[in-house]
């Protein structure tokens, strides 16, 4: 493959592992049922922000299922792409938001802070390319 097919490939990665990341926050964390993040968005709103509570283990099991996927069904050159791929945007989910939450006045904190003021929008936590594309953004 040429590198272009491989960044075209690694930007398709981020917008599948993006679309992952709207439907479980959007339907499984915001279904009531999940103690963790609705202490996280209480905790909004009293300033106890605490990012080692936030890390969702049956995350981490999703994606190491999905990584082990590519490399049983597909080329090893396509499985290493989409996993640096879903790698890099979950460690950018992370980072982003743990650094969100430490500067919430910022530019780029703001339509993820407007998800805890509102938490019928803003699924994608610091890329907003779902909630846009599916009309739940908004700031």
């Amino acid at each position: 493959m040429r590198l272009m097919s491989y960044a075209v490939l690694f930007g398709a990665g981020w917008l599948y592992v993006g679309i992952i990341e709207y439907l479980y926050h959007r339907f499984l964390l915001h279904s009531g049922h999940h103690a963790v993040h609705n202490a996280h968005h209480e905790a909004f709103f009293t300033h106890a922000y605490d990012d080692g509570r936030l890390l969702n283990h049956w995350a981490f099991v999703a994606v190491l299922l999905h990584l082990i996927a590519f490399f049983a069904l597909l080329p090893r050159s396509v499985a290493l792409t989409l996993s640096l791929s879903t790698l890099t945007y979950l460690a950018a989910l992370e980072l982003g938001h743990a650094w969100i939450h430490g500067h919430p006045k910022s530019w780029f904190a703001r339509w993820h802070i407007a998800h805890h003021r509102n938490p019928r929008h803003n699924f994608n936590v610091f890329l907003p390319t779902w909630d846009y594309l599916l009309g739940t953004r908004r700031v």
